[in-house]
């Protein structure tokens, strides 16, 4: 039994994860090749030089795992990418309801 969950879990990996809400490169990037259809790199390069409302900037694109090819993502990568801002966001947040709650010190009293 734990042997087929941990089967069922690294084949999870393989699929494309759901996209986020959160405004890394990373996750940007994703919305807009989820968006697209999940094009390649050259096209979603080429979508994002000619529309305006993809909402990327600079390196974006480059943030994202992209196979040798580069005609697809590596989806075990972008799961730990996604996994990885994730949590930064937690503890940011974390972080950020500590320092209002301390009555917004300056950082030589936070």
């Amino acid at each position: 039994q734990r042997e087929a969950q941990r089967l069922k879990e690294q084949q999870h990996l393989h699929e494309p994860p759901k996209t986020t809400d959160g405004d890394s490169p990373v996750e940007r990037a994703y919305r807009c090749f989820d968006s697209l259809a999940r094009p390649s790199k050259k096209t979603m390069i080429a979508c994002a030089d000619k529309t305006d409302g993809l909402l990327l900037v600079d390196g974006d694109i480059d943030a994202l795992p992209w196979n040798e090819k580069g005609d697809d993502l590596d989806y075990p990568k972008l799961h730990d990418m996604l996994a990885k801002e994730a949590l930064r966001r937690k503890i940011k947040d974390q972080a950020m309801k500590l320092w209002i709650q301390a009555g917004r010190p300056d950082k030589q009293a936070f």
